[in-house]
């Protein structure tokens, strides 16, 4: 009777063990499907501000570059005005608001809104339509006496502009300058997996 009493005891505890774990499965998944969510939105957010160097360079001096985005489980996309990100996640990703500035420095702008039991965060590469840029360079001039160098600064206009095939999907942006008039330059973004 005791090696029946303690299979039946051990069974009982296995049986608790099996309802307690299953219980808490989904708040597990859950909650490491936030933090990896998390995880993606800060990382590409960092890419995001890397890769805004690199696009008003490609639009100021027409020279290639190259963007890899962190991202796996959001969207990439180009519009007209610019480069966006958006993820549909868990409500713990962010806290909404309004479009903002993450670094006054660079053109990067978040936004977080809620739709029903998802929080939705967007990122976006914009610039302003009526910014003023400094194009700054150096030029060398050299003689029979020696060389001489010159700094050269600019102030001018600069409009950018985007042209990308439609639904275009991956981690990496090619970034060309596809045609520059007075005071637009238009770049040219190809979307690489």
């Amino acid at each position: 009777m005791k090696a029946v009493s303690a299979i039946l005891q051990a069974v009982l505890i296995l049986a608790v063990i099996v309802s307690v774990a299953t219980a808490s499965l989904p708040f597990a998944q859950n909650t490491i499907g936030t933090s990896i969510q998390s995880a993606e939105i800060t990382n590409v957010r960092a890419d995001f501000l890397k890769c805004s160097d690199k696009i008003l360079d490609t639009a100021r001096t027409g020279s290639g570059n190259k963007c890899i985005l962190s991202a796996t489980e959001g969207k990439l996309f180009v519009r007209t005005d610019g480069l966006y990100y958006s993820l549909a996640g868990n409500n713990g990703i962010c806290a909404p608001q309004d479009w903002a500035l993450v670094d006054t420095n660079k053109q990067v702008w978040q936004k977080c809104s809620a739709s029903s039991e998802k929080k939705i965060y967007e990122l976006r590469w914009f610039y302003p339509k009526n910014d003023v840029i400094l194009l700054e360079g150096t030029v060398s001039l050299t003689s029979v006496s020696g060389t001489r160098n010159f700094d050269l600064y600019q102030k001018g206009a600069l409009f950018v502009q985007f042209d990308s095939p439609k639904d275009l999907s991956g981690k990496t942006i090619e970034l060309t300058r596809f045609a520059a008039s007075e005071n637009t330059t238009v770049l040219s973004i190809n979307i690489a997996g």
